[in-house]
């Protein structure tokens, strides 16, 4: 299943892969999959409240890192006590996972470091107080001159949590430190050297910050339940804010 849909991916230093698995929650697991799982990982599996689903997003995990290393998903070693895992025994520098109900993402890179997130649509009901509490005084000046529209809250969501991703951090900490309302990334006033990609969907909004001069996003995305797979090459060049062409949908089925 995912171990043939990831046949092709090919490793290497300039590229970022960021993985995008449709319906991941009804995927098949393969029993022996289960062996590859660390004591650790069974450990916080019974702390979890959701033990079952806890233990497929590691198996997913284990196997797409174990893919893009080259290595057996058993072999692969990183410290679960960190708030950022740390990988012990590839040549992957960092990765980064967001997970809803249906859409898992994970990026992988090969130097430096990366942050993703994803987040459905939905209702903001508290939108203004959130926005508050996370946005720059920028920030919210043009969500206000936007009559509060929900594409640009998302948009400015997600790349705050890929960047606190980034950066080991975390949203109560380091949100509001990081102000996205131009073309370059400000942080506590200063330009940083993340980039960043993000993308706009019908139903959902994705964003990816990382460091370094990688010059490739491999966006590959994945129906787990129709075992369909299709990737697409982003060129990045200079530019990394780049919206990607939002006719394409995430994978044919939906």
């Amino acid at each position: 299943m995912l171990t043939t849909l990831l046949a092709d991916v090919i490793p290497a230093e300039e590229r970022i892969y960021v993985f995008h698995c449709h319906q991941w929650r009804e995927a098949s697991i393969p029993e022996s999959w289960f062996a590859d799982l660390s004591p650790l990982e069974y450990e916080a599996a019974q702390r979890h409240t959701q033990g079952a689903t806890y233990l497929k997003q590691r198996i997913l995990r284990r196997r797409i890192l174990a893919t893009c290393c080259g290595v057996k998903p058993a072999d692969i070693d990183y410290d679960l006590r960190q708030d950022k895992p740390r990988l012990y025994n590839t040549g992957i520098s960092d990765f980064s996972i967001a997970h809803t109900v249906d859409d898992l993402l994970m990026a992988v890179v090969f130097t430096q470091r990366c942050g993703v997130d994803y987040e459905p649509q939905r209702a903001l009901p508290y939108g203004r107080a959130i926005a508050a509490r996370f946005f720059t005084e920028e920030e919210q000046r043009i969500w206000c001159e936007r009559q509060y529209d929900k594409e640009y809250f998302f948009y400015l969501w997600t790349l705050k949590e890929a960047a606190v991703k980034c950066a080991g951090s975390g949203m109560f900490a380091d949100a509001k430190h990081y102000d996205f309302s131009t073309s370059s990334v400000l942080y506590k006033h200063e330009v940083t050297p993340n980039r960043r990609v993000t993308e706009c969907r019908g139903h959902g909004y994705f964003s990816l910050v990382f460091t370094g001069l990688q010059t490739q996003l491999h966006y590959r995305t994945i129906s787990m339940v129709s075992n369909h797979s299709a990737e697409r090459i982003i060129q990045l060049g200079e530019a990394v804010d780049v919206d990607l062409d939002v006719k394409i949908m995430f994978d044919k089925d939906r």
